[in-house]
């Protein structure tokens, strides 16, 4: 493109277009951005830089506590470590001796199973139940709830320990006490090799309260709107119940029943407090096998082999209950 020409005092000046009038104000605009770009970049650095040390404590908890102990215990279940000599490497042993030479341990896995399957499915229906029973609007509801829930953070060893009393199988326990007045007992509860197991699974029941308060919070989130739909329609309570409660609700019954899975098939301290395991190992868990190995009879790897193998039964289960859950766990749009 030829550009015109203006004379000035004997000079030819050439004018410039209006498109190269233009491209200083464009290189001025990227200039700026990149300015920005950079005072940006650095600010957000400045920000990360916090955000990392605020979170630092953790991610240290994280790697030293977790982390570190998951996959050395992976190393030391391929050893054979009393945990005050040396550390010898030995394979795949103790994954062998518990799948082809341990017949106690299978006993172990059956309690394990047992008191994970009836607890998960009698404590969610109790939690569901007193869930709905403290939904109403009533009066001193707040109470009411309070009653259901302290249970559930009173600390661990004391409660247990007053549980021991509860289950004495003398006349003096109170559950015996109590079946006493209808000419029943006295049972030998966590004495017994037939009811020690049932005895633990009555405890638990009334250790819903966290159950209770999270189905709570679920049945609070859903919409009246669709009671009253339902009313109108002509539905019972029962129709509502199975139409509407329980379809809205199945996202929380699937968290519930899957803490319930993973939780009770790590149960520790009330066996090992009121049964020790006993009796003729009736009560004996894969938790509880743990700690002996380890513990009582020097044998760290063979210990961190049943955990190993409790975490993958556990990752089993949770894997089919996850698969399983899309058939019924209904998510609202």
């Amino acid at each position: 493109m030829k550009m015109s020409r203006v004379e000035v005092n004997s000079v030819v000046i050439p004018k410039k277009t209006p498109q190269q009038e233009k491209i200083p104000q464009k290189q001025n605009i990227v200039k700026s951005m990149i300015g920005r770009f950079a005072r940006w970049r650095s600010k957000g650095r400045h920000e990360n830089l916090w955000g990392y040390s605020f979170i630092l404590p953790w991610i240290i908890g994280f790697f030293l506590l977790v982390a570190f102990p998951f996959f050395f215990s992976l190393y030391i279940s391929l050893t054979n470590w009393n945990i005050l000599g040396a550390r010898k490497f030995i394979g795949l042993r103790n994954f062998q001796e518990i799948l082809f030479l341990d017949p106690r341990i299978w006993k172990t896995l059956y309690n394990t199973a047992y008191l994970a399957f009836f607890c998960v499915i009698i404590c969610t229906i109790v939690a569901l139940g007193l869930a709905l029973l403290v939904n109403q609007k009533v009066k001193f509801i707040s109470t009411f709830r309070l009653v259901f829930y302290l249970p559930s953070v009173v600390a661990g060893v004391s409660l247990f320990i007053l549980w021991t009393w509860i289950f004495d199988p003398s006349r003096k326990g109170l559950m015996n006490m109590v079946i006493g007045f209808f000419g029943l007992g006295p049972i030998g509860w966590h004495k017994s090799e037939i009811w020690v197991k049932p005895s633990l699974i009555l405890m638990y029941c009334f250790l819903v309260g966290g159950g209770m308060m999270i189905f709570l919070a679920g049945l609070q989130g859903i919409s009246e709107q669709l009671y009253e739909s339902a009313e109108i329609d002509g539905a019972s309570r029962m129709r509502k119940f199975f139409s509407i409660t329980l379809p809205m609700l199945s996202p929380t019954l699937f968290l519930q029943l899957t803490m319930g899975i993973i939780g009770y098939f790590q149960v520790f301290i009330p066996i090992f407090i009121m049964t020790g395991g006993g009796p003729a190992d009736a009560s004996l868990v894969l938790s509880l096998s743990i700690y002996r190995n380890a513990f009582e009879w020097y044998r760290m790897g063979y210990a961190c082999a049943i955990s190993w193998f409790m975490f993958v039964v556990v990752m089993i289960l949770t894997a089919f209950h996850f698969i399983g859950s899309k058939r019924w766990v209904y998510y609202e749009a």
